[in-house]
C-alpha cells in the first residue's frame, strides 16, 4: 500500500480490510539513492511523517526480503496513468526503481479522468502492469 498525498487514491478502507481478513499489508519507507523499503504495518499508529511529510513506516519495522515481495501486489501512486502504464507522478523516481528491481504485480489506481492515452515519459520509467478505475481493472497495453 502507500499513504496518499494530494489528488492520490486513498487506500486506507483497504488496510483495515486487510487487517482484519489476515492479510500482510506493508508500506513503503524511502530510503537515500531513490529506494524504497517496504515494511508490514499492523496499525495506522505504526505510521510517522517522513522526510517529504507523507506518513510511512516507523523505524523500528524491519522491511520485507526482495524474496518475500516476490509475486506481492504493488499498489503504486499516480496523479495519472497512461494505456501502456506509464505513470505522471510527483517526480521522485522512487516507484521506477523499486519496479525496476523487484518482481512484484504492480497495480496504478486513479480515476478514470486521470486514465489518458499518453503521458510523456523517460528512460528511466517503468510501466506498472495493470490500471484500476472505477469502472475496473484492465492490463496495460
Amino acid at each position: 500500500l502507500y499513504s496518499a498525498v494530494r489528488h492520490e487514491i486513498d487506500f486506507s478502507p483497504l488496510f483495515q480490510d486487510g487487517i482484519l481478513n489476515g492479510k500482510r499489508m506493508a508500506y513503503p519507507r524511502c530510503l537515500v539513492n531513490r529506494t524504497m523499503l517496504f515494511c508490514p504495518v499492523t496499525h495506522p499508529e505504526q505510521l510517522q511523517m517522513d522526510m517529504h511529510t507523507i506518513p510511512a513506516p516507523i523505524h523500528s519495522l524491519s522491511g520485507l526480503t526482495e524474496s518475500a515481495l516476490t509475486g506481492a501486489l504493488c499498489l503504486v501512486p499516480a496523479l495519472a496513468v497512461d494505456k501502456e502504464g506509464y505513470r505522471l507522478g510527483y517526480g521522485g523516481g522512487y516507484y521506477d526503481v523499486f519496479l525496476s528491481q523487484n518482481q512484484v504485480i504492480s497495480l496504478c489506481a486513479v480515476r478514470k479522468a486521470f486514465f489518458v492515452p499518453s503521458l510523456p515519459r523517460e528512460k528511466t520509467d517503468i510501466p506498472c502492469q495493470w490500471i484500476c478505475t472505477e469502472e475496473g481493472v484492465i492490463p496495460c497495453e
